[in-house]
């Protein structure tokens, strides 16, 4: 059972909860603030994420300075990534207002989505995209989970991890599309999606859409060997940041200066 499959499983109770005590979003505001938007531009864009652990490592983070990450965030990314899923990656939902409080900046929210009132939940916290991830989900339910976030005036924002995944995205009519560099089953990073999926992808099946580099980006070097990916609209980055708070000034400036 991978990762994602018991995240998933875990996920049962919760969304029992939600439904069971859940307040009414028949009102609920529609998002103002398009994710889409601001990585349309002519040079690689950040998305710096809030994480608070990760499967893949031993220990979480430290307690997270939520006031000094945001304003490193808002002074050099062009959109905040809230994880918030709570069992496997120690997240917290009110991460997401925090930040929707102290931010201009659209945010994307990651967290195991599998029903309908999860989006919910998720558009009455603040989110303005939210992650729906293709390794767990079938086309049928990424159609409709889509859907439902598409009507708050959200983005949904689809993981994919190989070429089946990806035509599976393109298929449902994502817009915006992120290749996560990482062994669904292991957590390991792995660098080969990419390669695979962009030497198997037409240019023309890449138009209007959005595409961003997920997991595997620690370094300048490795913002360098991204940046040659020219299909590539955005970065997405978490663990360096949480890790080394000053990298996001960093790689912003060599973005925008230097490559």
């Amino acid at each position: 059972m991978s990762i994602f499959q018991k995240i998933a499983a875990a996920k049962k109770t919760e969304i029992a909860a939600l439904k069971k005590n859940s307040v009414s979003f028949a009102r609920l505001q529609v998002s103002t603030k398009s994710l889409a938007a601001v990585l349309t531009s002519e040079r690689l864009q950040i998305i710096a994420e809030i994480k608070r652990g990760s499967p893949g490592m031993k220990e979480a983070f430290e307690p997270p300075n939520l006031p000094k990450i945001i304003d490193a965030y808002n002074k050099s990314a062009a959109a905040i990534s809230v994880v918030v899923e709570s069992q496997f990656f120690n997240g917290q939902i009110e991460d997401i207002k925090f930040v929707a409080d102290n931010s201009p900046k659209p945010i994307l929210v990651k967290e195991v989505v599998l029903d309908k009132v999860q989006v919910d939940w998720l558009r009455y916290n603040g989110a303005d995209a939210i992650l729906l991830n293709a390794n767990l989900l079938s086309k049928q339910q990424l159609k409709k989970l889509s859907d439902h976030i598409i009507s708050y005036r959200m983005e949904p924002f689809v993981e994919v991890h190989d070429i089946r995944e990806f035509y599976t995205a393109l298929e449902i009519g994502a817009q915006i599309i992120a290749i996560h560099n990482v062994n669904p089953s292991t957590w390991e990073t792995d660098n080969g999606a990419t390669e695979s999926i962009l030497e198997s992808v037409g240019i023309e099946y890449l138009k209007d859409k959005v595409l961003v580099y997920a997991s595997g980006v620690k370094s300048l070097n490795d913002l360098s060997r991204v940046s040659k990916y020219t299909q590539f609209n955005a970065v997405l980055i978490g663990t360096a940041f949480m890790q080394n708070l000053d990298l996001v000034h960093r790689f912003n400036e060599e973005l925008t200066n230097n490559i």
